[in-house]
């Protein structure tokens, strides 16, 4: 193998290494960012339920109209968000709403999903009317948003990476084609004057 091969796998394996090493770094932060923001909305999503369904408790003396209310607003808040799982129960634990999302098939391959595990954040609230427990709240999180996400990035980086790795082939040709002509012909006229001997 020729010094300039060697000279150019070297610095290639180089690059394929650190862009690969900037590459897991980065989704493994990623997904440590979106783990906490889901944990963060999930919570802040059953506190606003549990305080939301304490004012209208309050607000509805009749037990029908309480349990439509309370079903309307878990339809809502499981609407507008990325959530598996949105229950709300009684003081004996009967669940008086709830919303569950189907299995769903996503765009992003298994692999990648078993390799970036993200936890389902469960957030759990009670809600209160006055001193008194009324029920309390329990919103799971769906990571299949940030699932998209991470997958997202990933494709951005890799095609990144095969841009500077075509960027890095062709420049380090050049230099090294620059850098080892001198060599080149320092060798040729060695060898032309071997021959002549």
């Amino acid at each position: 193998m020729t010094l300039r091969r060697q000279l150019f796998l070297s610095l290639s394996l180089m690059f394929i290494v650190l862009l690969a090493a900037s590459i897991t770094i980065n989704l493994y932060n990623a997904r440590q960012q979106l783990h906490e923001r889901m944990a963060e909305n999930v919570q802040d999503t059953a506190t606003f339920l549990a305080f939301t369904i304490s004012n209208a408790a309050i607000s509805n003396t009749s037990v029908n109209n309480q349990k439509t209310a309370i079903e309307s607003m878990v339809n809502v808040i499981f609407d507008r968000g990325h959530y598996n799982t949105v229950i709300y129960r009684d003081t004996q634990g009967q669940s008086v709403a709830e919303r569950r999302k189907p299995v769903q098939s996503t765009n992003v391959p298994g692999w990648f999903i078993h390799w970036l595990t993200i936890e389902n954040p469960v957030a759990n609230t009670d809600a209160m009317s006055g001193s008194s427990q009324q029920g309390s709240v329990q919103v799971i999180a769906s990571p299949d948003f940030a699932y998209k996400e991470l997958w997202n990035i990933f494709c951005e980086q890799m095609l990144l990476l095969g841009l500077i790795c075509t960027a890095t082939y062709l420049l380090s040709s050049i230099a090294l084609t620059i850098l080892l002509k001198p060599c080149l012909l320092y060798t040729s006229d060695a060898a032309d004057e071997r021959s002549s001997v």
